[in-house]
C-alpha cells in the first residue's frame, strides 16, 4: 500500500505543475467522462448509426445485444467503490463537490474507456481509436487535476475498463 501512495503523490506532485490555464481545460474535459454526457453521447452516436449500420455490415441483433452489454457493465464500478471503500484525496474540490461515494476505481475513467473504446470499435479506423484514447486519457488526467481522485483510482478505472471493453469485444466477435 505504501508503494501506491508513494505513486499517487510522485504523479499527483506532476500534474500540479499544470499551468492553470490547461487546468481549466482539464476541468471541462472532466463533464466528458460524466455517466450523463457518456451516456447522452452514445445514445445520440447509436441513434445517429441505425439509418446506416447495415452498410458496416452490423446485424440488428450485434448492434442491440452488444449496446445491451455495455449499458450493464456501466454500474460495475460503483459496485466495486463499495466493496474498497477508499477515501477520496482531501482536496478543495472533493470538499467543495461533497462526493457520497468512494474514489477507487475512477467512475470517468472506467466509464469513459467503455463507452468511447467501444464507440471506438463500432466505428472503426484508426482515426476513431485516436480521438477515443485521447479523450479518455484526458479524462483520467482531469479527474487527477481538479483533485477528485488519486492517480491508481484513474489507472485501475482504466484498467477495469479495458477489460470490459475485452468483455463487450469478445462477446461481439462471438456472435
Amino acid at each position: 500500500m505504501q508503494t501506491v501512495r508513494h505513486f499517487d503523490e510522485n504523479i499527483a506532485v506532476q500534474v500540479a505543475r499544470v499551468p492553470s490555464d490547461t487546468a481549466k481545460v482539464l476541468g471541462l474535459a472532466s463533464y466528458f467522462g460524466s455517466l450523463f454526457i457518456v451516456g447522452s453521447l452514445a445514445a445520440l452516436v447509436a441513434y445517429l448509426l441505425w439509418p446506416v449500420h447495415n452498410q458496416f455490415n452490423v446485424t440488428d441483433k450485434y448492434l442491440d445485444s452488444s449496446g445491451l452489454l455495455v449499458l450493464g457493465l456501466i454500474p460495475l464500478a460503483h459496485i466495486i467503490k463499495f466493496f474498497t471503500r477508499r477515501q477520496r484525496p482531501d482536496t478543495i474540490y472533493v470538499r467543495k463537490m461533497r462526493f457520497d461515494h468512494f474514489s477507487f476505481p475512477s467512475g470517468h475513467a472506467y466509464t469513459s474507456f467503455l463507452v468511447y473504446g467501444y464507440l471506438a470499435y463500432l466505428t472503426g479506423g484508426w482515426l476513431a481509436y485516436l480521438l477515443a484514447a485521447g479523450l479518455i486519457f484526458i479524462i483520467g488526467l482531469s479527474r487527477v487535476s481538479l483533485g477528485a481522485h488519486f492517480p491508481s483510482d484513474v489507472l485501475g478505472g482504466w484498467l477495469l475498463g479495458a477489460i470490459a471493453l475485452a468483455v463487450v469485444i469478445g462477446y461481439i466477435n462471438h456472435i
